[in-house]
């Protein structure tokens, strides 16, 4: 079953990184006020989050300038042909 939005608002706390956890706030709330949907809304939360998870505790988006660095996220995940 897919995470309803209110889920994925409360995995902010997941995110190690003080920074990130707020610019995926402020993130959310320019999301609302533009009115996006619901399902956008929390379909770009998701991916998101899940980023600012991989990346490194120490590491917060504004540092993030290599390719490389989105690269190494979007790798894990591609799906085996199994």
């Amino acid at each position: 079953m897919p995470a309803s939005l209110s889920t994925t608002i409360g995995n902010i706390k997941n995110i190690p990184n003080k920074v990130n956890a707020e610019l995926v706030r402020e993130f959310y709330q320019y999301m609302v006020a533009n009115g996006s949907t619901e399902r956008h809304q929390n379909n770009s939360r998701k991916a998101i989050t899940a980023y600012a998870r991989f990346l490194d505790p120490a590491t917060d988006f504004w540092q993030v300038n290599r390719r490389e660095q989105l690269l190494a996220f979007l790798n894990t995940k591609i799906k085996s042909i199994e």
